[in-house]
This record gives structure tokens, sequence and C-alpha cells, in this order.
């Protein structure tokens, strides 16, 4: 009967299930950066590589744009680590105290992305490989 053809999917929430048709039909996922992890539990379960590996590309450029930042701060605090190893301070320590407060700030979470939409290409995360 009609019960015979419905597949109950109660793992998966609807936006990411209508994310992951998307992905299937355009081979572009646009979701938010928080929902990318998400995403990539979605891939696994419903056992689709293309999408796992188009979500571990996002993670990877996530991971990438917060690190480029923490850097750029982190030479942004050098003229303080040098004034601090004249005064017997160990640049190392100055430097992680550096990346905390990076890391507790507005532009790491900003970077890290809070419901900003994210959009990517299979064909692109496959030219990266």
């Amino acid at each position: 009967g009609p019960r015979g053809s419905m597949v109950l999917l109660s793992e998966v929430r609807g936006a990411d299930f209508a994310a992951f048709l998307e992905f299937v039909y355009t081979a572009r996922l646009e979701v938010e950066e928080d929902r990318v992890q998400r995403m990539l539990e979605v891939a696994e379960k419903l056992k689709c590589l293309e999408l796992s590996e188009t979500c571990f590309q996002l993670k990877k450029q996530m991971l990438e744009s917060v690190l480029l930042e923490l850097q750029s701060f982190s030479e942004s605090q050098g003229a303080e680590e040098e004034g601090a190893a004249r005064a017997g301070v160990s640049p190392e320590s100055k430097l992680t105290e550096a990346q905390r407060d990076f890391l507790d700030s507005p532009a790491a979470r900003g970077a890290l992305g809070h419901g900003v939409p994210v959009e990517a290409m299979a064909a692109k995360g496959k030219e990266k490989a």
C-alpha cells in the first residue's frame, strides 16, 4: 500500500534534508557555517560521498580563514612582544595570551561564522583536491 513507499528520516532535520536535496540536484551547498558539521553528519547517514567531501572542504576553508586572522592578529602584537621580551617576559607566553584574546574577540567569532551563508561548488572542491 501507500505506507510501503514511505521512508522516515527521523534523525535528519527538514532544513538539512532540503539542503541535501539541493546539493544532489545542483552540486551546490548553501548553508550557514555553523550548519556545516550537521550537513557532514547528514552526508554520512545518507552515504553521500560528494557531500562529505564538500563539507570537509568548507570546514578546511573556515579553519584556514580563522588561522589567517589569528596570524595577522599575532603579527600586529609583534611590537608589544618585543617590549615584553626586553622586560623579561617570554614572547611565547605573550603570544598565547594574544591568541587567547583574539579567539575571544568578535572578529574570531565572525570568522567562525554564526549565521553567515557559505556556498561551495562540488566541482570547485574537486579541483582543489
